[in-house]
């Protein structure tokens, strides 16, 4: 099937019911899209990566966004989601860096945009699964799905209501404004990678809550964080959690935790205190990887000698009991 671009606006041919698979990928002169009824699906990165898109109308026949779809369009500004669109791939449209509107149109039955949110979420399940710059998560959401918010990078804060259960894969990935975050009591999960390369990140409250791990990556490149506290209900600190946070000075973990794996704060150059607790069983002799700038790690009375045993030899010179 043949597409074409004409005075940067997309030509579809009639009688089309997928745009295909890769159809406009990477255009970077299309500037205006209007799909035509009978139209049913959007193939997966049908539109990705066409950075001068600024306008796309969706038919009332549309029912399928594929993966990647719009994925990229770094100049759409809006999104209006039909009335009959019964599926969206949770990274349709991600990384559209300018979007600024998300409405969804009342009549539809699987998707809702409630309060005039800007974002799309799937109603049954309360799922926000596109966020945009300018969105707020409703009360009620439980689910942050993955990459939701990935890419909105002028997003300086935002509050994560006390409904919200789960936090999934990269939802705030290179949300590169965001200061400060506090995740909800109400957490059960967070996901891999879910903060990772937020470099403005200063500040992160880890709640006592119903989640036992902080998992792989979630905040690896948070290079302006200076603090973090690990609450009692956190067992397990995973792989490069806080990997490469190299403005991290201090991190004081209570006495719930009892695994830190390996590279979990490695290449935090700026760490100069750790309070680690009683209860911990299993710490990687490569947690603290390149951190040269240790100089007081802080552990409970009569604990030395166990903290020898699992710490690297070079870092035995800064343990003190407290």
């Amino acid at each position: 099937m043949k597409y074409e671009v004409k005075d940067g606006v997309a030509i579809i041919p009639q009688g089309t019911t997928v745009v295909d698979l890769w159809a406009f990928r990477g255009n970077n002169e299309l500037r205006s899209v209007v799909i035509p009824e009978g139209v049913t699906s959007v193939g997966n990165a049908a539109f990705e990566q066409c950075s001068a898109l600024e306008s796309v109308e969706f038919p009332s026949s549309l029912v399928k966004f594929e993966s990647f779809a719009f994925c990229d369009c770094t100049s759409l500004r809006e999104v209006v989601i039909p009335a009959n669109v019964k599926y969206i791939h949770n990274a349709a449209f991600s990384g559209l860096t300018s979007l600024e509107r998300i409405v969804v149109d009342s009549a539809n039955q699987k998707f809702d945009s409630r309060e005039g949110c800007n974002a799309i979420i799937e109603s049954e399940t309360n799922t926000l699964i596109q966020a945009c710059q300018t969105t707020v998560i409703p009360e009620g959401v439980r689910v942050l799905a993955d990459h939701s918010f990935y890419g909105c990078d002028r997003i300086k804060s935002i509050v994560i209501p006390q409904s919200v259960e789960y936090i999934k894969f990269g939802a705030f990935k290179n949300c590169t404004a965001l200061v400060e975050i506090a995740l909800p009591v109400s957490l059960v999960a967070l996901g891999d990678y879910a903060f990772m390369h937020c470099h403005n990140l200063k500040s992160v409250t880890i709640p006592e809550s119903r989640m036992n791990y902080l998992p792989t990556g979630c905040f690896k490149g948070c290079v302006s964080l200076e603090s973090v506290t690990i609450p009692s209900n956190i067992v397990e600190v995973n792989s490069e959690a806080f990997y490469g946070c190299s403005a991290l000075k201090e991190v004081v973990f209570d006495k719930g935790v009892e695994k830190i794996e390996p590279d979990a704060f490695a290449y935090c150059g700026a760490l100069e205190t750790i309070t680690l607790p009683a209860g911990l069983k299993s710490i990687s002799r490569h947690a603290f990887n390149d951190c040269p700038n240790i100089k007081r790690i802080e552990v409970p009375a009569g604990k030395s000698a166990y903290y020898r045993r699992r710490l690297p030899e070079h870092l035995h010179q800064f343990i003190v009991e407290n």
